[in-house]
């Protein structure tokens, strides 16, 4: 048995005798079910009401907007078919488990009522669909929109002036028309669909050079987190709360609470598993899911964002050009945008995560969950100011700083001659990726020759 291993199996023992969550003392005050604002940073999983922004502004002084292009997730959706199975097999198990032995541990009676009276609600018929509540945080961020740019988004809808674009995943469609609907109070808009293997909505499930590098080798600093001492703080603290005996509760039982914790979260409004965590416990999972973002779909790897070239050759080619469109709507999925505003240059940091570096990454810029919640949104609104065409640009509806262009706003041209009209000129996705339909497909290739990737968010 090596050192390392020796190491944390002493210090495994040594938390747990403790019962110390990293960071938390396993005691609360107060109650989860009561208190005024829990941290909810559940990665790719945050409710985007939760971190968007409120009353920004979005002019320029003495200019008039002109063009709108929008790329965005879909909206909250039910757990997919893995996460539902993966909830399945945890979750039981451990509500019973919870329901025997809560009265030895450390949740208030509110919170133990919550548990108590717990029922998986999730349906597989469900899995992966846009849920009630996404497609009214859609609607509603399309009204925003609307009422920001009137003269842009909330004229009557023509098929010239607007060009929308999901991808073949359903909850895409929903998401695009329900910001549509807000757009126009209209349905009948004319939409394209990305197909199964698109270069630009879905490349990361299309690009063989990303796939063998990166998707396909272990991420080495996310799995070794799951052995860190604030991982294994967060295991013994929840199996304290929930009155259980060391040893009882796993880490991928703590990562199915967290998952019911994330979606209940999201669907309903509420979810009982989320009492089990404090705020520190929280930004411990917000971490772990960081590693794998940040190494596998942002900066860790060029090829990471290098494969979003048609991306950014659609953004500014509309930029660049004197069509008569005047709004350009992409839906898509969380491993579309991260590697999108990888590539922008957005959130960067001095150095990157590492399994033994979260205590020095508290600060960081990159985060899951304020890149990629669902509903996450870049948008880049061009103006016309005399003579003279500026850009800014929103994330999440917050105004966005870039390497090359200020919140504030930026001449057009410095967004043209910068990295991204060069990676937009130079654009040869199938070269980046060494790409052959048949051959480099991450997913199957059906009778036809179109590949259908498998990782989608």
């Amino acid at each position: 048995m090596s050192v390392m291993v020796l190491f944390r199996t002493a210090l495994s023992v040594v938390l747990l005798v403790c019962g110390q969550s990293f960071g938390s003392p396993v005691r609360r005050d107060t109650c989860y079910s009561t208190a005024s604002s829990p941290y909810r940073h559940y990665s790719t999983h945050t409710d985007y009401n939760d971190v968007r922004g409120h009353g920004e502004d979005f002019g320029l002084p003495g200019c008039q907007p002109r063009k709108f292009y929008m790329l965005s997730r879909h909206g909250i959706r039910y757990p997919t078919d893995g996460s539902y199975d993966f909830e399945k097999r945890h979750l039981p198990r451990l509500h019973t488990l919870a329901v025997d032995s809560m009265h030895k541990g450390s949740l208030c009676k509110a919170d133990q009522d919550a548990i108590r009276h717990w029922e998986y609600r999730f349906h597989s018929h469900d899995a992966g669909a846009l849920a009630a509540s996404g497609k009214q945080e859609a609607y509603e961020l399309g009204k925003r929109y609307e009422k920001r740019f009137p003269n842009l988004v909330g004229r009557s809808y023509s098929r010239d002036r607007y060009d929308f674009q999901h991808t073949y995943i359903q909850r895409t469609e929903d998401t695009a028309r329900a910001i549509a609907n807000a757009f126009f109070n209209q349905s009948n808009i004319h939409m394209s669909v990305a197909s199964h293997c698109d270069s630009k909505l879905l490349f990361y499930g299309c690009c063989q050079k990303f796939r063998t590098t990166v998707h396909d080798k272990p991420l080495v600093d996310h799995v070794d987190f799951r052995d860190s001492h604030e991982m294994l703080g967060v295991i013994s603290a929840v199996t304290s709360r929930l009155g259980l005996q060391h040893g009882t509760v796993s880490f991928h039982d703590v990562e199915a609470m967290y998952d019911a914790c994330a979606f209940e979260h999201g669907v309903y409004r509420s979810s009982p598993w989320c009492a089990v965590f404090s705020d520190d416990d929280i930004k411990v999972m917000e971490y772990y899911e960081d590693l794998r973002y940040y190494w596998e779909f942002g900066y860790g790897h060029s090829i990471n964002y290098e494969q979003t070239c048609d991306l950014v050759k659609d953004l500014i080619g509309y930029l660049r050009g004197s069509s008569s469109v005047t709004g350009m709507i992409r839906v898509a999925h969380d491993l579309t945008m991260m590697p999108f505003l990888s590539r922008l240059g957005a959130y960067q940091d001095s150095s990157p995560p590492r399994s033994t570096t979260m205590a020095r990454q508290s600060h960081r810029n990159f985060r899951s969950s304020i890149m990629a919640p669902f509903l996450s949104n870049v948008v880049f609104v061009e103006y016309q100011c005399g003579s003279e065409s500026k850009v800014r640009a929103f994330h999440n509806e917050k105004p966005l700083t870039l390497p090359m262009c200020p919140a504030s706003g930026c001449p057009l041209s410095s967004i043209l001659n910068s990295y991204l009209g060069s990676a937009a000129n130079t654009c040869d996705f199938q070269r980046t990726c060494e790409y052959s339909s048949h051959h480099n497909c991450d997913g199957h290739v059906t009778h036809s020759g179109t590949c259908v990737p498998t990782i989608i968010g």
